[in-house]
């Protein structure tokens, strides 16, 4: 879905959130934009019109419900944006065994 696209990953200062190769290596960049930790709404005007003027070409939200209503704003300017949630964590708790991310400090 991201072979050859260079990705933008919003998640909240200090998440979880790790790239991990195996999942992203096919991205051509993957860079991060840190958002609230905590109640990332208050900010989610200002955290989209950050996100527009970044040439993405696919966001990946971890973000909480804020992931879901920021996903649907950016898609209304055209822009491409999943709602990732545990990814990462999901990923690590299946391969390599790690603990439940709802397990997770």
């Amino acid at each position: 879905m991201w072979a050859d696209k260079s990705l933008c990953v919003v998640t909240g200062t200090s998440s979880r959130f790790v790239p991990i190769p195996a999942l992203f290596d096919s991205a051509t960049t993957v860079w991060r934009e840190d958002a609230p930790p905590i109640d990332a709404y208050a900010q989610v005007d200002a955290l989209e019109q950050r996100l527009l003027d970044t040439p993405a070409d696919l966001f990946l939200l971890s973000l909480g419900p804020t992931a879901t209503v920021l996903a649907a704003r950016l898609s209304r300017h055209g822009r491409r944006a999943i709602d990732i949630g545990h990814l990462t964590s999901s990923y690590r708790t299946v391969f390599l065994g790690d603990a439940r991310p709802e397990h997770q400090p």
